[in-house]
């Protein structure tokens, strides 16, 4: 017959069991193990467990997959889950190991998972869960104040010290100073840090969090939120804690003065002297010879058989004189030749786009320049006169 899930959660604990029960004669014959237990200890190397701080019920498979992705880790490692919210993962190597326990917190879905480590022959439900390994801040610092010794005392105040950043080794500049805590999740988040000075003065300073989890604006308590704090309805003098006790994403370090040759020479150079760098480059790139006709393919659609060979030659000689000084460096593609061959039929790319002059031998022997505002042959021109 199988029990009742609300049995279940009923279920009293064992140091209650032991407290009415009646323990029988071979009940209370106990074993003694033959196995090392230092050898059973070895065995559960770089092995921790695992609880997700939340009230809410989660998937494991939806956990295991954000942690992975999320730890990024060198190589596998062993999961299982003995209870609903614990877990106990083993690590390959002390890498993945040092990651997992100095690099957080951990966060899944907002809430922080609580790590401790595990020696293989404690009870699982005998660990406590009760401290999270975080980051604080503390600004507005004189720079006096800037000191190991100093930041020790202060971080007392906020938790457990586990390490010391005084910035030393940034080459930027910061108005903080971190400080590694461990945190008692059981006692609400410190805000402000009193500090006496000789002349009985207390200066204040506020204290900021790294990455941190969710936590109540009513009672400031990690795991839960306002909404889930008593009944959910306070009066707005309740809320003593707030998103200001989140700290930004640290500065990176200011860049060095020193910088590759390439990119030194893109910021200085001048606007022109890039634009024909970049006209030089192009120069220099192979092209068919039916991109070299291509700015005149237009001209000589009309044009006789005749007039169409002369004008070939012409064409030609023309890009002859443009791969020349393109070779040189003197005229960027989009530009034209300057020497005008005079022929019976010519035509001139003036400044208008498909604008043309003919010239026309004169009964004196001299020539007139006739401009042609559309774009036509010689035959067209006859026809007008």
């Amino acid at each position: 017959m199988s029990v009742p899930n609300s049995r279940r959660r009923m279920e009293p604990a064992l140091d209650d069991l032991l407290k009415h029960l009646k323990i029988r004669e071979d009940e209370d014959q106990g074993i003694v193990l033959e196995e090392d237990i230092e050898e059973l200890k070895a065995g559960a190397r770089w092995t921790a467990l695992a609880k997700v701080l939340s009230l809410k019920p989660f998937s494991h498979a939806a956990f295991l997959a954000n942690m992975k992705y999320a730890w990024s880790l060198a190589k596998d490692f062993s999961f299982k889950a003995i209870d609903e919210n614990l877990f106990v993962l083993q690590f390959s190597c002390l890498g993945d190991w040092c990651k997992v326990l100095d690099d957080g917190p951990w966060l899944f879905r907002g809430n922080p998972m609580l790590l401790e480590e595990y020696d293989g022959i404690r009870k699982p439900s005998s660990v406590k869960f009760q401290n999270l390994n975080i980051w604080a801040r503390v600004y507005d610092l004189p720079t006096g104040f800037r000191t190991k010794n100093i930041a020790r005392q202060i971080g007392e105040k906020i938790g457990e010290v586990l390490k010391v950043d005084l910035g030393d080794e940034t080459s930027g500049w910061r108005d903080y100073l971190r400080i590694r805590v461990k945190l008692d999740i059981t006692k609400p988040l410190t805000r402000i840090v009193y500090v006496s000075v000789g002349d009985k003065r207390r200066l204040p300073f506020r204290v900021k969090y790294e990455r941190l989890p969710k936590f109540c604006a009513v009672c400031g308590l990690l795991g839960h939120i306002d909404s889930e704090c008593g009944d959910g309805v306070h009066d707005i003098t309740a809320y003593q804690y707030g998103d200001w006790l989140i700290a930004s994403p640290e500065r990176k370090g200011r860049l060095k003065e020193s910088r590759s040759s390439d990119s030194a020479n893109t910021r200085e150079s001048d606007p022109k002297d890039l634009g024909k760098t970049l006209a030089h480059e192009s120069s220099n790139e192979p092209r068919s010879e039916d991109s070299n006709l291509s700015i005149y393919a237009d001209d000589n659609v009309d044009l006789k058989d005749n007039e169409r060979s002369t004008l070939k030659r012409n064409l030609e000689r023309k890009r002859l004189s443009l791969g020349e000084m393109e070779d040189n460096n003197k005229l960027p593609l989009a530009l034209v030749p300057t020497t005008i061959q005079k022929e019976d039929v010519s035509d001139k790319l003036l400044n208008g786009r498909g604008s043309k002059r003919l010239r026309k031998e004169t009964g004196n022997g001299d020539q007139d320049d006739i401009e042609m505002k559309t774009a036509g042959s010689h035959e067209e021109y006859r026809r007008e006169q």
